[in-house]
C-alpha cells in the first residue's frame, strides 16, 4: 500500500518528517482523514492533527490552528503556530482567518 510523506512545521522547525498511513484532523466542517492518493487539498486545522504510522500508537500533536496542504497524491505539508492572536471558528468573519493565513 501506498503512503503518505508528512511533514509538519513550526515557526521552529520540523516537529514531524516521515511515512504515515493515514492523518485525521478537524476542520470547520467537522472531522477529516486523509489516506494515500487523496486529491489535492487545503484546509485549516483545529485542536490537533494525528498522524497514523506503523507505530501501536498514533502521534497526535495538539495546535490552536493550522494549515494542512495534500498534494501530488502522498505529499502533506501541515503548518502549525502560525498566524497572530487567536481564530474564533464561529466567527462570521472568515476573510480575516483566511488572511491570517497568508503570513506564511
Amino acid at each position: 500500500m501506498d503512503s503518505l510523506h508528512v511533514t509538519i512545521h513550526t515557526r521552529e522547525g520540523v516537529v514531524f518528517s516521515g511515512n504515515a498511513r493515514a492523518l485525521s484532523g478537524i476542520n470547520n466542517t467537522g472531522s477529516f482523514d486523509v489516506l494515500p492518493m487523496h486529491a489535492n487539498f487545503v484546509t485549516t486545522l483545529f485542536r490537533s492533527i494525528v498522524v497514523h504510522t506503523d507505530a501501536p500508537t498514533p502521534h497526535t500533536y495538539p495546535l490552536d490552528r493550522g494549515l494542512l496542504w495534500a498534494r501530488s497524491g502522498n505529499l502533506i505539508d501541515i503548518y502549525i503556530g502560525i498566524g497572530g492572536g487567536n481564530l474564533d471558528v464561529g466567527s462570521k468573519t472568515k476573510s480575516r482567518q483566511i488572511s491570517d493565513f497568508r503570513t506564511l
